[in-house]
């Protein structure tokens, strides 16, 4: 009789240990699958907000090139009319006008490039930076351009040259 008792003492311990190992293995199982979904969800909510933001570069860029290439043609009107509600409080048209005079290479320029961007999104605000270059018979000229999204239009925000 105590053989048998034994006997069902093993019994009863191994299966506790493999409902023990079934139970862990169940939990594991849970939690992967929940990290999995999260990684997929944060990828996702990544991927759609990386594909908004970058499709705007293509028009802050040309909002940009335009913008330049008023000041080149000596359209210092239509430019100073591309800037933002912020740089024109800040920034009067005499004074905008005197600050391209300042700057030849921003009139005779022959090239430009861009040497990066960076798009910002906060709450209901869009900004792309633009750092480039202006290359000329005579010299070069480094600048940022700042746009900001106002309403469905891209506008000058900042425009600075060292």
């Amino acid at each position: 009789m105590t053989h048998e008792m034994h006997n069902d003492a093993d019994e009863w311990e191994a299966d506790s240990r493999k409902t023990s190992k079934k139970t862990i293995w169940i939990i594991l199982g849970i939690v992967g699958g929940l990290v999995i979904i999260g990684c997929l969800g944060c990828g996702g909510v990544a991927v759609y907000f990386g594909k908004r933001m970058f499709a705007e570069l293509p028009a802050a860029q040309q909002t940009a090139d335009v913008f330049l290439a008023d000041i080149a043609a000596g359209r210092l009107d239509e430019a100073y009319a591309r800037t933002s509600q912020t740089f024109r409080t800040a920034t009067s048209l005499e004074q905008f006008k005197k600050f391209v005079g300042r700057f030849p290479a921003l009139t005779q320029n022959t090239s430009r490039s861009y040497t990066g961007f960076f798009i910002n999104q906060t709450n209901d605000r869009v900004q792309a930076t633009l750092p480039g270059t202006l290359g000329g018979p005579q010299e070069s000229l480094s600048f940022t351009i700042i746009v900001v999204k106002e309403g469905d239009e891209w506008k000058i925000e900042q425009f600075n040259v060292p």
